[in-house]
């Protein structure tokens, strides 16, 4: 049996091994925002997206589409700062009840209004903790590439 060690094979393994380096994950997000307004617990995945797993195109409720009207985008704190000085500038209040976004994450309760949730506490252990962000599509994509090249490699011997 002939040893398997050609340039293809390593740059496909390299490709997908360099692949599931390049995810943003934004679970930074929320203890930047806990510090920031001193709120009592992190304000809960929901504040922004429609799941709590969070992941590519569930950043839909309200509150998240003003933050990315003022430059937020996921995998850059920076962005998020931003974000959130013009929010506190403008005292902007997503569900008009007269309490600011800002008065809102400083209670622990959620901007978005009555359809959102006051923020629970995170728990960790067996009772809770975080869900893993969804890696990003650009990672199939690295994969399926690999495997192609990979299979056009073995097709030429």
């Amino acid at each position: 049996m002939k040893r398997f060690t050609s340039p293809v094979a390593a740059a496909s393994f390299v490709a997908c091994a360099l692949a599931g380096a390049s995810a943003s994950a934004t679970d930074d997000y929320p203890p930047a925002m806990k510090a920031r307004f001193k709120s009592p617990s992190e304000p809960a995945c929901t504040v922004c997206h429609s799941t709590n797993a969070g992941g590519t195109g569930t950043a839909v409720k309200s509150f998240s589409l003003y933050l990315r009207q003022r430059g937020l985008v996921g995998g850059n704190p920076d962005s998020l700062t931003k974000a959130l000085d013009a929010m506190v500038g403008e005292k902007h209040d997503t569900d008009r009840d007269g309490k600011t976004d800002e008065v809102e994450l400083q209670e622990g309760t959620d901007p978005n209004g009555a359809l959102g949730s006051n923020v629970e506490p995170v728990v960790y252990g067996c009772g809770g903790g975080r869900i893993a962000p969804k890696q990003p599509a650009q990672t199939a994509i690295w994969t399926a590439l690999a495997v192609l090249a990979f299979a056009a490699w073995r097709r030429r011997r």
